[in-house]
């Protein structure tokens, strides 16, 4: 099987520092480059450029060059790009909780054990992956195999799920 992980897939496509803010700008409706770097001003020209040619070449966006003097560029989400936005919506579903992620539990034995688990909103992270997954197998249709995130499905760097090592108790 020689699919990539969804979920990997799909965070590469958003991964750097800007996309996501940019993403958001776009969800308004097409944007010329001067106003998508006035409401992004902490973003560096070149950088600004970079991102945008990144989401151009992974479909996220669509670059439209208008045949004007001068020259006039728009940039819109595409179709792909804006069905991200369930995956946003789940983050932000899963942002708003506002438990700790971690449960940490102390027996009064002796000697004291101490035992950690995911608290509900730790546990609910997973419909934040299975929304990424769903979105990435939706955009890709991938071969599904075995990772870390799913257990599914193979990993983007190809790895073989390692066996885990016994733990010393």
């Amino acid at each position: 099987m020689g699919g990539k992980c969804p979920i990997e897939t799909t965070l590469s496509l958003i991964n750097g520092k800007w996309k996501l803010l940019i993403l958001k700008e776009l969800s308004q409706g097409a944007v010329r480059y001067g106003k998508l770097g006035a409401a992004i001003p902490a973003v560096s020209a070149k950088v600004l450029t970079q991102q945008l040619r990144e989401l151009d070449e992974d479909s996220l966006i669509v670059r439209t060059v208008y045949a004007e003097v001068p020259p006039r560029v728009e940039y819109s989400l595409s179709d792909m790009g804006a069905s991200i936005f369930s995956v946003f919506k789940e983050l932000r579903r899963w942002g708003l909780e506002d438990d700790g992620l971690i449960v940490r539990t102390v027996y009064a034995e002796v000697p004291p054990r101490v035992e950690y688990s995911l608290s509900d909103m730790g546990a609910s992270i997973f419909s934040v992956f299975k929304e990424l997954r769903r979105w990435g197998l939706e955009d890709d249709g991938l071969a599904r195999g075995e990772c870390s995130f799913c257990g599914q499905c193979i990993p983007i760097h190809g790895k073989e799920k390692s066996p885990q090592p016994e733990r010393e108790e």
